[in-house]
């Protein structure tokens, strides 16, 4: 996406990072600064180390900034699917060569080995094998592309491996491809449920 920024517009290319700063979060935003080679960090409210070479600017936050506790910040997530999702969904056959984004599911779908799809309560693993249970192999949220840009939203309900498509409800039916995160979505309530495990 940065490559792809920079192609477009040469120059600045200002990239904003989600406030997860617990559990992993900071984590995450080294790898994002070491994946892009960032110059740069703006570190609001935290004071952030990185490794040498990029210049870190802390910043505090404002005192009108609180923070949410994650019911607040599950029910703003809802409301958020309500609006994306609003309206009459169409049902579409998605061929599994268009979905890309999640590497675990991708890896299933292409039968890399690496993670399978099984009846297990819990991610096992076995050896260099993931067995990732068969109840969140349903109900992934999914962003629609066209030509670049986001062009609608929709929630694959099922994958069919044999027949190489995935049955999904979408806000439009024009679209090339359709990028998968973790998060899952209830279809019928419009609601975030159990997401697809970090893997």
């Amino acid at each position: 996406m940065v490559r792809e920024a920079f192609s477009r517009t040469p120059g600045l290319v200002l990239i904003d990072m989600p406030g997860w700063v617990g559990d992993g979060g900071i984590e995450l935003i080294r790898n994002v600064v070491d994946a892009v080679g960032a110059d740069y960090v703006v570190s609001i409210g935290i004071n952030l180390h990185l490794r040498s070479g990029v210049k870190v600017i802390n910043i505090s936050r404002s005192k009108y900034v609180r923070p949410r506790t994650p019911d607040e910040r599950r029910f703003l997530r809802n409301q958020a699917l309500r609006r994306y999702l609003s309206g009459e969904l169409i049902s579409v056959n998605i061929g599994l060569d268009k979905l890309i984004g999640n590497s675990a599911i991708e890896c299933v779908i292409n039968n890399c080995g690496h993670y399978v799809i099984d009846n297990v309560a819990e991610v096992t693993r076995h050896g260099g094998v993931v067995k990732v249970p068969s109840r969140l192999f349903s109900n992934i949220f999914i962003g629609l592309m066209r030509r670049g840009f986001l062009a609608g939203f929709g929630v694959v309900k099922e994958f069919n491996l044999k027949e190489g498509i995935a049955n999904a409800l979408v806000t439009t039916d024009y679209f090339e491809e359709a990028v998968m995160g973790r998060l899952r979505v209830d279809p019928e309530k419009l609601e975030e449920i159990e997401p697809f495990p970090l893997l």
